[in-house]
């Protein structure tokens, strides 16, 4: 169930946004840029922290101005901050899935 509310949450942004088709192509750009700045943080931090969870918590968090300009370009593609924050937050846990699913 959630798994479909997340598709369908996101493919509603991703309609509204075709109306802005420069902002969606830099809403494109920022969210391939978030998942290679989470990814290397990710890497960069195993063997330091034991917990996978907490890891890539913390690589969220290096990555907090990746996140602040792509939350702030959802929030202008869909002209709704609680709208945005879901489909951030979406995008935000299928990276975590597919993160902890790489980790031994």
């Amino acid at each position: 169930m959630m798994r479909i509310i997340a598709v369908v949450l996101f493919g509603s942004s991703v309609a509204m946004a075709a109306q802005e088709p420069a902002r969606l192509t830099e809403f494109k750009a920022l969210l391939t840029e978030y998942k290679h700045c989470v990814g290397n943080a990710t890497v960069a931090l195993r063997g330091k922290v034991p917990d996978k969870n907490l890891l890539i918590e913390q690589a969220f968090a290096a990555c907090a101005t990746e996140e602040a300009a792509l939350a702030a370009v959802t929030v202008f593609l869909t002209g709704n901050p609680q709208f945005a924050n879901m489909v951030l937050q979406t995008q935000k846990l299928r990276l975590k899935r597919e993160l902890r699913s790489w980790m031994p």
